[in-house]
């Protein structure tokens, strides 16, 4: 079963409990509960793959506490989805009812905010938006954006219609496009974020 069938059937799971939810109006859209329970759909969409193959591995939430006691032990995590959603876990100081960068801004304390023209800012921000539009962002304009760095790991957001949101650490980074979402995460190259970045003044 390919990435491309699961991402598929969860997405198919999700609207199928969006049609119920809709016609119930059990649970309120985009609380705390909501994303509660999509969770525990995503969880089922894995149980069924795994039933499904004869394998038996930690769900993606399993994972999450697992990665975020302490640090991140990024190398451990292949999957996107579970990288960008842990990373969210640790860098937003947020309660259980809430949702880092959708219902809740607060930040990690061990984060300090950085600005734009920083290397870790114009990382995120390329990460965001491409470096072709980078010089579109200076600091005076970039009241809809924050960006975050303790020295090893740097993120922010930016809203520009959706929110985006990005996570780099070390040699890795993800990247979502629409923040209130905890699927849809995707892998960014930060080599080439880092060249990008020494080639500006």
């Amino acid at each position: 079963m390919t990435r491309g069938e699961i991402d598929f059937a969860i997405r198919r799971a999700l609207n199928a409990f969006d049609k119920w939810n809709d016609v119930t109006g059990v649970i309120e859209k985009r609380s705390s509960y909501y994303y509660e329970m999509q969770g525990c759909i995503i969880d089922a969409v894995h149980c069924g793959v795994q039933a499904v193959l004869d394998i038996d591995e930690l769900l993606p939430s399993e994972i999450y506490g697992d990665c975020v006691a302490d640090s991140i032990s990024s190398s451990a995590i292949e999957d996107a989805n579970i990288f960008g959603e842990a990373m969210r876990e640790y860098c937003f100081d947020c309660p259980p009812e809430e949702f880092g960068c959708y219902s809740c801004f607060e930040v990690n304390p061990e984060f300090m905010r950085v600005s734009i023209s920083s290397k870790a800012g114009r990382m995120v921000i390329a990460a965001i938006v491409g470096d072709s539009r980078c010089e579109e962002f200076a600091d005076d304009v970039i009241d809809r954006g924050k960006f975050y760095s303790n020295g090893s790991i740097h993120f922010g957001w930016y809203w520009d219609c959706d929110g985006s949101l990005a996570f780099i650490e070390g040699d890795r980074c993800v990247v979502s496009s629409d923040c209130k979402k905890d699927y849809d995460w995707h892998w960014q190259t930060v080599k080439s974020l880092e060249n990008d970045v020494k080639t500006k003044p």
